[in-house]
């Protein structure tokens, strides 16, 4: 008997410990915000229009990772770097600028209701510029015309075909050039020519020699911008023969090596059909040898974005989106929650449905490409509000009109018989058409809460609310304006 008791009595304590250390409530640590230091971006140090996406994780007051522990993401200086929701930071202008993190620690144990740890100080640059002529060559031929073709990088890194660009020539009397590009041969010699951008940031110079006229094609008006899908351009061509005359009579031969991206006709009107580059050749035949010139040409998609978006609409309104685009292609639009918004596919005619925020997105395949434009549409229930203010019996309450329901929080009234109107008189009801008796089922008497339930009223024709004593002939007690 004794030994069962001496069991028993071994067991309870054995219990009694196994509970003490299993109890974790008070194992306090401070929570914090543990930063992936492999998400940084190397040197601290990010280029004008370059993404990069941060990453850290949350670990509560008991060192518990919050894996959906809400992260708000800020950047000091938004100019700088903007940063959106879920940690991809985008470089808008040279600067530095710091990125932050914060969450809301939600454990009543701790005295820690916000957690905010600084990730990093980032230094935005410019993209180094680039300027180079496509075409280059050294010699020219005495009374030939060639248009060079520039390729300028901005400090955005975009290939820039709006800056202006300035052309000059050291040696005026030999060389010729315009503000396109338009280089001439005027006689024997050499000249430096120099491309540089308007506030000379970037400058680009080269040797051009001049030559005797020999027998001599060329294209005549190359084009730096690529040429877009479905669109035509016209180019043309001169022809200078073994004597350095401009011959008009010799066939002009035009062809591409890619016609799956771009075709030509017989008289050089070239039409872009997919994305892609292409060699374009211009020829014709000289003493049985043939005497060409070649080209690289670029085509591309046309633009494609929604050119009139919004960001709220509200409840029950119609937008109708349009796209800027010049291509052919047949364009779709999506809603990424119907229930909240819904669109019609085709047209773009959107309808708000319920209040929430959703995605609208027009796409199109051009050129064996999907292109895509989206924008983020907020739908809202539109409402005015006010507070009421007492002018003769007491009255309080804070006012909250929609198109659907009139709502009091906190109201109070000492009259005995109160009643509501929405109006736009201040000391009204006036008892005209405008006014609105809005508590039909009688008087309202004092509560924390009045809800009345209205019929899809236009809530832009209403200024204010006002409560009145119907005992006493409608006498207004008290009033708040809306906005």
């Amino acid at each position: 008997m004794k030994k069962q008791m001496y069991v028993v009595f071994i067991l309870l304590i054995t219990v009694s410990s196994c509970k003490i250390k299993d109890d974790i409530i008070n194992d306090y640590v401070t929570p914090e915000i543990r930063v992936n230091t492999s998400k940084i971006p190397s040197n601290n140090q990010l280029t004008i229009s370059e993404e990069h996406q941060f990453e850290v994780r949350f670990f509560n007051d008991i060192g518990i990772h919050v894996t959906q522990a809400p992260i708000t993401w800020t950047s000091s200086n938004n100019n700088i770097i903007s940063i959106n929701k879920d940690g991809l930071a985008k470089a808008v202008a040279a600067g530095e600028a710091s990125i932050s993190a914060s969450v809301a620690n939600d454990n009543p144990s701790t005295a820690n209701e916000i957690i905010t740890t600084e990730i990093a100080t980032i230094n935005v640059v410019n993209h180094p510029e680039s300027l180079s002529i496509t075409n280059l060559k050294n010699t020219l031929g005495k009374g030939e015309t060639v248009f060079f073709l520039t390729n300028y990088v901005n400090i955005f890194g975009e290939v820039d075909t709006t800056t202006p660009l300035v052309w000059e020539s050291t040696n005026t009397t030999v060389i010729s050039v315009d503000q396109n590009g338009k280089v001439t041969g005027l006689a024997v010699g050499t000249s430096e020519i120099t491309v540089k951008t308007q506030n000379n940031s970037i400058t680009f110079t080269f040797q051009l020699e001049v030559k005797e006229a020999i027998s001599k094609i060329f294209i005549n008006n190359l084009t730096n911008s690529p040429i877009k899908i479905g669109n035509n351009y016209q180019y043309t061509a001169s022809y200078f023969d073994e004597n350095g005359n401009l011959n008009t009579t010799n066939e002009l031969i035009w062809t591409v090596d890619n016609p799956s991206i771009a075709t030509i006709d017989n008289n050089g009107l070239l039409t872009a059909v997919n994305v892609g580059n292409t060699t374009l050749t211009v020829s014709t035949i000289e003493n049985q040898e043939t005497l060409s010139f070649e080209a690289e040409i670029t085509t591309e998609n046309n633009n494609f974005s929604i050119k009139n978006p919004v960001s709220t609409l509200g409840l029950g309104n119609m937008h109708q989106f349009e796209i800027d685009f010049l291509g052919t292609s047949a364009v779709s639009w999506f809603s990424s929650d119907a229930n909240i918004a819904s669109i019609d596919e085709f047209t773009g005619l959107l309808t708000a449905q319920s209040n929430g925020s959703v995605r609208v997105t027009a796409q199109t395949l051009e050129g064996g490409i999907m292109l895509t434009s989206s924008t983020e549409i907020s739908i809202n229930t539109p409402q005015k509000t006010g507070t009421l203010e007492t002018l003769s019996y007491s009255v309080r309450g804070n006012v909250t009109l929609t198109s659907n329901k009139l709502t009091i929080v906190d109201f109070n009234s000492t009259a005995p018989d109160s009643h509501i109107y929405l109006t736009n008189v201040p000391n009204g009801p006036a008892n005209d058409s405008r006014d609105l008796h809005v508590s039909k089922n009688g008087k309202i008497t004092s509560s924390s809460l009045v809800s009345l339930e209205l019929d899809d009223i236009d809530i832009n024709k209403y200024k204010y609310v006002v409560i009145t004593c119907r005992s006493f002939g409608n006498f207004v007690m008290g009033r708040a304006e809306l906005n």
